[in-house]
């Protein structure tokens, strides 16, 4: 991580995979530029991993093994376990006026398919969304937002589509502790593939399995209470 200098704050970082050999199998590389200045707040950012097999004999054929395997989590992506890279573009900014925060954001994943994957081709995912939010007083926050996500056709799967809308609320009990209540309705359409490499049709999924299971269905909608504290 790079000192801040005129508002610009860089990092970097390079992962060796691990594995037996080869310095460039299961390796993993990322770098990012931040831009803090007043009301407004940047970011863009890179990230690639690698997901190489050592040969036919490779137990982990089929699956991701290298770094970020817990991204596969969802049916959304379960169906590129088996790619041979990943990469990540993503890029955010936010501007504050008083006490309303205007954010937007985009995404560009590819999961590029290898000798031993199960599907064929690079799978893209272009996604972007608009959140706003409203500090009501000192304690209570509100916030909306939408984002929209659309696949590439890949392995003769047409091109899958995602529209999601989300709505919170937080309530401050001190500085370090909140109480919050968030709502999310996701729905989709089109197709995409199983973990297996099969062609299926798309299905819902807000958030990821750490957040809850993906839909059978092409509508989901998922809310949670909680307790947030930082440290």
């Amino acid at each position: 991580t790079s000192p801040t200098v005129g508002g610009f704050t860089a990092e970097a970082l390079y992962g060796f995979g691990g594995q037996a050999g080869s310095v460039k199998q299961k390796n993993t590389s990322g770098a990012g530029v931040s831009y803090m200045n007043g009301p407004l707040n940047a970011a863009v950012a890179y990230f690639r991993a690698d997901n190489s097999k050592s040969g036919p004999a490779d137990a982990t054929i089929g699956t991701w093994a290298g770094s970020s395997d817990s991204v596969f989590n969802s049916s959304v992506n379960v169906g590129f376990a088996s790619a041979q890279t990943m990469q990540v573009i993503g890029a955010a900014a936010t501007y504050t006026i008083g006490p309303a925060t205007f954010e937007i954001n985009y995404g560009n994943t590819r999961y590029k398919s290898g000798e031993f994957s199960l599907y064929s081709g690079t799978a893209q995912f272009n996604s972007g969304g608009l959140v706003f939010s409203y500090a009501m007083n000192t304690a209570w926050t509100l916030a909306a937002g939408y984002n929209y996500t659309r696949a590439s056709a890949v392995s003769g799967a047409d091109a899958a589509q995602y529209h999601q809308l989300a709505a919170a609320s937080f309530y401050a009990l001190s500085k370090t502790t909140s109480l919050y209540g968030l709502i999310g309705y996701q729905h989709a359409s089109g197709e995409t593939l199983d973990a297996l490499g099969n062609v299926v049709a798309a299905t819902a999924s807000v958030g990821d399995a750490s957040n809850g299971a993906s839909s059978a269905s092409n509508s989901q909608v998922v809310a949670r209470v909680g307790l947030l504290h930082r440290f």
